[in-house]
């Protein structure tokens, strides 16, 4: 794959970030459409150098090295530095138990989103060889990341309908997000895929995010189809990028099939 960076001010947000566009490694050779992954947490899914601790899920690799994953344009920004991500990400004010400062948590995602529908997949759609319709158009994060991934889902599936969360944190706003289930329509949505790691360990403990996790499958089974959702518990799975990117071919493969 190629990898663009570029750097842009995202006003709605108030903040600098980093662009990122994969395109397909024949993109330029073929006359043809691919379908879109929207990526969040952008600067540590594509290479080590540029993440968090130089350690990505390394799509770029895993694209180099597997000619038979899915065809796609992967996009994603670059997350915001300190307690901003979190308020991004978050769709709900976290539950006080897990305020380790006690400055405010989450309440920003809907703006996220928004700049996401409004902003950058307008502009990917106008320059570059998508599939702009929602039934190709995915969406894919870890943690706070899988987090608006599932608010995502619930709230915007006329925008995206293909859904992977990886190790997400839903016991932060774990009753608002239930609620939310409950309320959403969600017939639109072709693929869910959830899972998380016996083992994790960021915010909360495994048992928050095995416990949450259960009941975000939960709910979910009451909605969607079981072609639809794929759930999975993975056995000494940490919260990590390496963990992530240990399973993000099985990930692709389901989100795209």
């Amino acid at each position: 794959m190629e990898l663009i960076r570029k750097k842009m001010f995202v006003e709605a947000l108030n903040r600098d970030a980093v662009l990122y566009i994969a395109l397909p490694k024949h993109y330029n050779e073929k006359e043809k459409r691919y379908p879109v992954l929207y990526v969040h947490d952008a600067q540590s899914v594509f290479v080590d150098q540029d993440a968090y601790e130089e350690h990505s899920w390394k799509l770029i690799d895993l694209y180099d090295q597997h000619d038979d994953l899915p065809e796609i344009i992967v996009v994603g920004l670059s997350n915001a530095e300190d307690e901003r991500r979190l308020y991004e990400y978050g769709p709900y004010p976290f539950d006080e138990r897990f305020l380790v400062d006690q400055k405010p948590r989450g309440g920003g995602a809907e703006t996220y989103l928004d700049v996401i529908e409004h902003t950058i997949k307008p502009m990917i759609d106008a320059n570059y060889k998508t599939i702009p319709d929602a039934s190709s158009t995915a969406m894919m994060g870890a943690s706070m990341g899988g987090v608006v991934t599932l608010y995502a889902a619930l709230t915007k599936s006329h925008v995206f309908q293909r859904f992977a969360s990886l190790s997400g944190a839903f016991f932060v706003s774990l009753p608002q997000l239930v609620e939310t289930i409950q309320k959403a329509n969600s017939q639109n949505i072709k693929r869910f895929y959830m899972d998380t790691g016996d083992e994790e360990e960021a915010g909360g403990n495994a048992e928050d995010y095995l416990y949450s996790n259960e009941m975000i499958h939960e709910r979910l089974r009451t909605k969607l189809s079981p072609y639809t959702l794929n759930y999975r518990i993975i056995a000494g799975g940490k919260h990590h990028a390496d963990d992530w990117a240990r399973r993000l071919k099985e990930v692709l493969t389901v989100l795209f099939s």
